[in-house]
């Protein structure tokens, strides 16, 4: 019986994503959109789930910061898109100054290493400051080992 109910509360959820996202409701196209990249109660199916973020990043609200780090995360990874440093660092960014606690990890990595972005361990540190203040525990590890805490 717990099965049956377990799978029947799935179906209801996704209903309501489905019908948030017709909706246009920013966290609807953002859940949608990561049910689709993942294969979790949908067909996986990373280009509509790419649709579907931007669709949620052009709502400018509070999920816009997750919706541009997923597109990040995609660019980086050649998902469904070609394989794209300068673009994925360009949605970094955005997820960043978004206040994206992973993106101001990643960020700040970037500027450590000088990976699409000029070496600048002043900014780099900045950012990792934040993403520790977030709470990134890795963060805060390579802070550590810059000796900048």
């Amino acid at each position: 019986m717990a099965v049956i109910f377990d799978n029947n509360i799935d179906e209801i959820a996704i209903r309501h994503v489905i019908w948030l996202a017709a909706l246009e409701d920013e966290w609807g196209l953002l859940e949608l959109g990561c049910r689709y990249a993942t294969g979790q109660s949908m067909p996986k199916n990373p280009d509509i789930a790419m649709q579907y973020w931007h669709r949620a990043f052009s709502k400018n609200g509070s999920f816009s910061k997750y919706a541009a780090a997923n597109i990040a995360d995609f660019y980086l990874r050649g998902v469904c898109v070609a394989q794209h440093s300068n673009e994925a660092m360009n949605w970094l960014k955005i997820a960043a100054e978004l206040g994206h606690p992973e993106s101001q990890y990643n960020y700040g990595l970037a500027f450590i290493d000088g990976i699409d972005a000029e070496q600048n361990h002043t900014k780099g540190i900045e950012w990792l400051n934040l993403a520790a203040k977030a709470g990134v525990p890795e963060a805060v590890a390579v802070l550590q080992k810059l000796g900048s805490i």
